[in-house]
């Protein structure tokens, strides 16, 4: 072998050395990575008179990979992490060297470079082939989001019991609230995983009281998934686009709407007197506040809260109302809580209790499904 296919193999090996170790985080491509890496391994594997089909078999791979590439980086494509871009564009460009400055100089040496293209051929073949087998294999509840509720509302109940016990103070890490440390998470969410999303825990204030995030995205780079974003107020904002979520984006589904509706509702329709329970909400089925709607349809807007309506009496007169959502299991079914009363305000709070007419009013982006810019 001559010294100059040995640094070229020298360099392809470190190539994919890198890329693997790149990749060994997210335990949902690894599959995929090594699929895509078969040519490339081949290639170093192959005795230096067949340098020819090697540098086919490189630059094959690379022909599939590079346009995906250059399609992403232009368009967002389908990486949340958009750290995988340059990293594929770099191990692009050293492959697609490596392979042209080997087929020139097997050329130069004078040997015969005839299977050069069928090279390419078998490579691009074999990754085709195997994305298919591989699309095939992969069911698509695999692909489906956990939920985020679930997953990030037990870790806030644990964040908040542990600063009840240190002064104010966030864990260092959600280890701490795992199976070896306050046992309050299992060991799953402790490890930052829910289903097949990773969990990102940030801490800020150091050893003072301060703030925490947490940001649950796709623990894979090639599979397109929402993103989920949370912090002390336990408002979770998501994100549908390759960009991580933030508490700039729209807030997902929770019962502050449907209560601001049948507070409107109780206002528009009515006024003084408010009726004095559920029983006595109006009969008409065209209104959010009719009684029909109360008894059969609030249940499916409730997004695991328990709603009540409380009249407010003077007099014997009915002249106001509380509506209140509580989560049925906090932690596991959320950690928002929500009041509004006949002045229409949704105010609400992520402590483990009833929500009151103290607590600060939540942010219109809450209830109204647009993003919460400037908020």
């Amino acid at each position: 072998m001559s010294e100059e296919t040995s640094v070229l193999k020298g360099f392809l090996a470190i190539t994919l050395l890198i890329l693997i170790i790149s990749w060994s985080s997210r335990s949902d491509d690894i599959q995929s990575v090594l699929l895509y890496l078969v040519p490339y391994a081949v290639a170093v594997a192959f005795p230096a008179k067949f340098t020819d089909l090697a540098s086919g078999l490189v630059l094959g791979a690379v022909f599939i990979e590079l346009p995906f590439t250059i399609l992403f980086s232009f368009f967002g494509g389908i990486f949340p992490d958009p750290q995988v871009l340059a990293l594929m564009r770099i191990s692009s460009a050293i492959l697609i060297v490596l392979a042209l400055v080997g087929f020139v100089a097997h050329r130069r040496d004078g040997q015969q470079t005839g299977r050069f293209v069928g090279g390419a051929f078998t490579s691009v073949a074999y990754i085709l082939a195997a994305a298919f087998a591989l699309g095939r294999s992969t069911s698509h509840a695999a692909e489906i989001p956990a939920d985020a509720k679930a997953a990030l509302g037990p870790i806030h109940a644990c964040l908040v019991l542990y600063t009840e016990k240190h002064a104010g103070q966030y864990p260092p890490s959600l280890k701490e609230l795992g199976p070896h440390g306050s046992q309050c998470l299992d060991a799953a969410l402790a490890a930052g995983n829910a289903e097949r999303m990773k969990i990102k825990y940030h801490v800020q204030g150091g050893a003072k009281p301060g703030n925490y995030s947490l940001l649950m995205e796709s623990s894979s780079w090639f599979k397109k998934s929402k993103s989920f974003y949370t912090d002390t107020t336990g408002i979770i904002h998501e994100s549908f686009t390759s960009r991580p979520a933030s508490s700039e984006d729209r807030v997902i589904g929770n019962a502050s709407y449907i209560l601001r509706s049948i507070a409107n509702c109780l206002v528009q329709n009515g006024g003084t007197p408010y009726p004095r329970d559920v029983q006595h909400f109006r009969e008409d089925l065209n209104l959010i506040c009719s009684r029909h709607f109360m008894e059969n349809g609030l249940q499916y807007h409730t997004y695991g809260t328990e709603v009540r309506y409380v009249p407010k009496v003077d007099h014997d007169i009915v002249k106001g109302f509380a509506l209140t959502a509580r989560p049925g299991n906090y932690g596991k079914d959320g950690v928002r809580s929500y009041f509004v009363d006949e002045t229409s305000i949704v105010r609400g709070t992520s402590d483990n209790r009833a929500a009151g007419p103290d607590d600060p009013p939540v942010p219109a982006c809450e209830y109204d499904s647009n993003p919460c810019h400037g908020v």
